[in-house]
């Protein structure tokens, strides 16, 4: 999980059930995975797994490069999972960079979290490690000039290179700004996570 939100590009994914949630999960997870870059990178994870002379459970990360998803690499982050505790960013797209306020490459995400959201973030990057699965998350991010934004990410399982740390890539979208409060020295991840579907693999 990592990012921010100001307003969407595509309409589709700037309507009011994001926030009010008018659909039930199973509509909400398919119109989202229907749409740009969700679609883009779950159909590039899929291909990356049918290798020879049998598909792989996790697409290799010297397959599913960043060449690959080039079309949609601005709103890309992959994390090293060092620990349960040290989930760091690896890459960080450029949009990611530019609504985030500064480049977070190289920081563990859990300390831009706070309190019950430390939990529930570092739960979500354990369960899709280790079930492993996949994770479409809706959640809100405070940022420090105190907009408060709310987040669409889907988080997927990769394999790392041998002797390395698992690793997660990730796409995201921004949805809605919910509100501003005063200003805050820094960004924090996942205030509220206000929807979260777990995906088979």
């Amino acid at each position: 999980m990592t990012e921010c939100g100001d307003d969407v590009n595509d309409s589709r994914l700037n309507r009011e059930e994001f926030i009010d949630f008018h659909e039930d999960d199973n509509q909400w997870m398919t119109r989202v995975l229907m749409t740009s870059p969700f679609s883009d990178l779950l159909s590039d994870w899929h291909a990356a797994r049918q290798t020879e002379p049998t598909p792989t459970k996790l697409p290799d990360a010297t397959v599913l490069t960043a060449e690959k998803m080039s079309p949609y690499l601005k709103d890309i982050s992959i994390f090293d999972c060092i620990s349960e505790d040290e989930v760091v960013y690896r890459f960080v797209g450029t949009e990611i960079v530019e609504r985030m306020g500064h480049d977070v490459t190289g920081e563990n995400v859990l300390t831009l979290t706070e309190g019950e959201g430390t939990k529930q973030v570092k739960e979500v990057f354990q369960r899709v490690l280790n079930t492993p699965e996949a994770a479409l998350i809706f959640y809100v991010n405070g940022y420090s000039s105190g907009r408060q934004a709310g987040v669409i990410s889907l988080i997927l399982p990769i394999q790392g290179p041998e002797d390395c740390p698992p690793r997660v890539v990730a796409v995201h979208r921004p949805a809605s700004v919910r509100s501003y409060l005063s200003k805050q020295e820094k960004v924090q991840i996942g205030k509220t996570i206000d929807r979260q579907i777990r995906i088979s693999i």
